[in-house]
């Protein structure tokens, strides 16, 4: 298992509260399923300033439990709003925007500039910026320029 905690700005309601509101109002006066194409939700600050975007191939909202996402990719933002810093992706989740958290048994990624992590299953807790991997967890460092020890007399 891996947990990871991401050092981040985040607004909690804005657009993305907006937007699942509206379609699960849309949803409830339906009583039944709501199915979506492809979406992208922004959370921008206080500021205007874009903070991260979710984005996914589809989306079926329902009145009384989580929605369902098909290739989530969530985007996090350097504070100029435009730079990549964090990218995460999964093949499914389910997203509770109650709980502001998102889970799945399938397959995550993590990009950053310097690593890569994979894994299997997953908890992602927006409000408190944090990720658990529960399985099969890979990490690539990459572009570290980590040095070695010289040997010689010194060097045990």
């Amino acid at each position: 298992m891996l947990q990871i905690r991401f050092l981040s700005r985040f607004v909690h309601c804005g657009i993305r509260g907006l937007f699942t509101g509206v379609l699960l109002f849309g949803a409830v006066r339906l009583g039944a399923q709501t199915d979506i194409g492809k979406f992208k939700v922004p959370d921008i600050d206080e500021n205007g300033v874009m903070v991260s975007l979710m984005t996914g191939e589809s989306a079926k909202m329902y009145p009384t439990k989580p929605m369902e996402i098909t290739n989530l990719t969530m985007d996090f933002f350097e504070e100029d709003g435009k730079t990549v810093k964090l990218k995460i992706t999964s093949p499914f989740c389910n997203y509770d925007s109650k709980t502001n958290s998102a889970t799945s048994e399938n397959k995550v990624k993590i990009e950053g500039p310097q690593y890569t992590i994979t894994g299997e299953g997953y908890v992602f807790e927006a409000s408190y910026s944090r990720l658990e991997i529960q399985k099969d967890v890979k990490v690539v460092l990459k572009n570290l320029n980590l040095k070695t020890a010289k040997s010689g007399k010194d060097t045990p």
